[in-house]
């Protein structure tokens, strides 16, 4: 019954015949292209965010003379790039259970 219904959505998604597919203009696809490269960025964006909070709220968790301690070592260290994925496995191997996220 699946596989039927399957096989009938791609008859009609794909046509037997080119002279029936719809074709697009280039100005259609390039817009069509731009639109997912928008969304895809703004879901990275997104995404990063989230870790960066989800990180600062795993920090401020921490008792001050801590959280000092570990903002001093992670900002005094060079070698470690300024990314969410970074600090919260610093965090991480420092022993520091995270929130879960919200």
């Amino acid at each position: 019954m699946r596989a039927e219904k399957t096989l009938e959505t791609q008859k009609a998604k794909y046509p037997m015949f080119a002279d029936q597919w719809k074709t697009e203009t280039a100005e259609e696809r390039l817009n069509r292209v731009d639109e997912s490269v928008r969304l895809s960025v703004q879901h990275m964006r997104s995404h990063q965010a989230a870790l960066w909070r989800q990180a600062r709220r795993a920090l401020f968790a921490l008792p001050e003379p801590q959280r000092r301690v570990l903002t001093d070592e992670w900002n005094g260290n060079r070698w470690l790039p300024g990314s969410p994925e970074y600090l919260l496995d610093f965090l991480r191997g420092k022993g520091i259970g995270l929130p879960p996220e919200q």
